[in-house]
């Protein structure tokens, strides 16, 4: 017997990327169903794995939402600063690949 609740989730507000991210983060809790539903939303189908009550699992909803921002967030800033930190990784590890390519030259 279907246990669960559903979330309408705009597409205009949040990517794939959080919206899955978001459902990774809740699946020691309940089972998460992401439905394309239509041209402007996604449906989030949060189903109880323990077959708890239909008030328990209503009470995810607003914990699934703050989380859904949150990782809508790190999303928009991996986007911006990816460049940022592609080069500060590269940087911090510059000394380890000249020693690579020195090590390579001579033997």
């Amino acid at each position: 017997m279907y246990q669960g609740t559903s979330v309408l989730i705009l597409k205009a507000l949040y990517t794939k990327e959080a919206i899955l991210a978001t459902a990774y983060k809740f699946t020691n809790r309940c089972s998460v169903e992401i439905i394309d539903h239509d041209d402007k939303h996604y449906m989030a189908k949060l189903i109880s794995l323990d077959n708890c009550s239909p008030e328990k699992i209503a009470s995810i909803i607003p914990e699934f939402l703050n989380e859904l921002i949150d990782q809508e967030l790190r999303v928009d800033l991996s986007h911006r600063t990816g460049e940022l930190r592609k080069i500060i990784v590269d940087h911090a590890f510059s000394p380890f690949k000249s020693a690579k390519s020195k090590k390579k030259v001579t033997t």
